[in-house]
């Protein structure tokens, strides 16, 4: 789900973009306290190649000023699969034990 960018103070702008699996993201939205989400424009990503996660992820890595070994970077975007939920899940867990 992706909101649009709107001008906020100062006319810098924001976005909010949440993965998720489809199952609960169609129960959050449902729910009455978050007319919000309902406001917000979805969008549908797809599978993200291989490629696309692994470079994602390195460059978390080394903005944060660390390093990633390539058989730890293979690792996690196999078990990714392509889904952004579980590119989210596992960047945080690999955050977590960094």
């Amino acid at each position: 789900m992706a909101g649009r960018t709107r001008p906020i103070r100062e006319g810098h702008s924001v976005a909010l973009v949440m993965a998720g699996l489809p199952s609960d993201v169609t129960d959050l939205i449902a729910d009455e306290r978050v007319t919000f989400l309902r406001r917000a424009r979805q969008q549908y990503i797809g599978r993200i190649e291989d490629g696309e996660v692994k470079l994602a992820l390195r460059r978390s890595v080394e903005a944060a000023g660390k390093t990633i070994e390539p058989e730890a970077l293979e690792l996690a975007a196999a078990s990714i699969g392509g889904f952004a939920y579980m590119l989210q899940l596992v960047g945080y867990f690999m955050w977590e034990e960094a």
